[in-house]
């Protein structure tokens, strides 16, 4: 995640409030799991009764609130999987 900056982190802690968690939210509105922040008591609970293999069935259930980053920003959402996905992230830079 090239673009996870602390202050967005810090935005994601700010916004958890009394919620289990915070995601970020991307160009499309979509939660991206990989960019959150979660109480711990929460994240356990969530994980002792889990089965499954997704982030957004782990996550989802919890209710985190979610965040939007101001239009223009780049994706701190983005992650690299690939040397494509590196490569298309080098770009944006």
């Amino acid at each position: 995640m090239p673009f996870l900056r602390p202050a967005r982190v810090a935005r994601l802690l700010g916004a958890i409030g009394e919620r289990p968690g915070a995601v970020l939210l991307d160009d499309g509105g979509r939660e991206q799991w990989l960019a959150g922040c979660w109480r711990p008591g929460d994240l356990r609970r969530a994980l002792d009764g889990y089965t499954g293999a997704s982030l957004r069935g782990l996550l989802g259930p919890l209710g985190p609130i979610t965040v939007a980053l101001p239009a223009g920003t780049r994706p701190a959402w983005y992650d690299c999987d690939t040397p494509e996905e590196l490569a298309a992230a080098e770009r944006l830079l």
